[in-house]
């Protein structure tokens, strides 16, 4: 951060009245309500100044301040949830959620530690960086410290519905019927697609090689979200044993059900597919392939959402 950074120097903007500095400023006209926000804070009383450096340091410094605060309860509240989720941390399907929760909080602590540095840097360059710049490390500075808090507090409501999910076989047994849902819901989608194939859609933009790629994806994928359902389904009902609770409901028919939906869908896929689209697209499917090999259940449905998108035709 330097008087020569964007924007003009310290004193060509020093006690310019608020539109006269975005001007000065400004290298395009539809960049003068961006340069105006971060103008104006440093600016007091419709005027830039380097006087108001200090107070909207002390803005940002608050900001960073309830980021921190903020990360610190969501800290807590996951130890609390660790303690509680101890006698069962054994299980895969708490171990995976516990997991991608520690992951989340490393995340959101490492971004909320550097909220400090960056404010440290900006109090050592107040007296002599470009006030435009410093208004843009500060503006950056806020934006992040507003952001983590509100991760921090969705981390902590997610935690909720986290010790709900531990405390209560009825919930866990309904978040498992939702997911068959998702599944069947998935391979719908699946089937609409081949249907699109199978017709041999001739719109000049139609690129039916691309929508096979997409179902053949969609497919594999499938066949790792019915493997992360039967395990679950095994946990569940060994969890619910310890507990001498309530057994999940039978779901195995209709996973056999939609076991057989996939199969008939790869059947399709594989009578439909024309040489040359599984020559186009062989190293993408193979690379699906890899990689969703390496996972096993439980896996985080997110997870394979992006995997997905990784692998999906329009990322050529």
């Amino acid at each position: 951060m330097s008087g020569d950074e964007s924007g003009d120097s310290r004193e060509g903007l020093d006690g310019l009245p608020l539109e006269a500095a975005v001007s000065a400023v400004v290298k395009h006209p539809t960049d003068s309500d961006t340069v105006r926000e971060t103008l104006n804070i440093v600016a007091d009383d419709g005027v830039v100044q380097r006087a108001a450096v200090d107070d909207a340091i002390a803005r940002a410094s608050n900001a960073a301040a309830t980021a921190e605060q903020r990360t610190e309860l969501a800290a807590t509240k996951l130890a609390d949830v660790r303690t509680m989720a101890a006698p069962v941390s054994d299980l895969d399907v708490v171990a995976a959620r516990l997991e991608s929760f520690d992951a989340r909080l490393d995340h959101i602590e490492n971004r909320t530690a550097t909220l400090g540095d960056r404010l440290q840097r900006i109090v050592e360059h107040r007296d002599d960086a470009n006030l435009y710049a410093l208004g843009l490390e500060i503006q950056e500075v806020m934006t992040t410290a507003e952001e983590l808090q509100r991760a921090a507090d969705e981390f902590q409501f997610d935690l909720d519905d986290l010790g709900t999910w531990l405390d209560d076989p009825g919930r866990r047994a309904e978040e498992l019927g939702a997911d068959v849902d998702a599944l069947a819901e998935s391979l719908a989608d699946l089937d609409e697609i081949l249907d699109t194939i199978a017709a041999g859609d001739t719109t000049p933009d139609a690129d039916l090689a691309a929508t096979w790629a997409e179902a053949s994806i969609r497919h594999r994928v499938t066949g790792l979200l019915l493997a992360d359902l039967r395990a679950e389904l095994t946990t569940l009902r060994e969890w619910a044993g310890r507990e001498g609770a309530e057994q999940p409901p039978d779901i195995e028919p209709l996973l056999d059900d939609l076991a057989s939906r996939r199969d008939a869908a790869g059947e399709r896929l594989a009578a439909l597919a024309e040489p040359a689209w599984r020559e186009r697209f062989s190293d993408r499917l193979r690379g699906l392939e890899r990689t969703v090999k390496a996972m096993e259940p439980p896996v985080a449905w997110g997870e394979i959402e992006a995997v997905m998108e990784r692998y999906r035709p329009d990322a050529e």
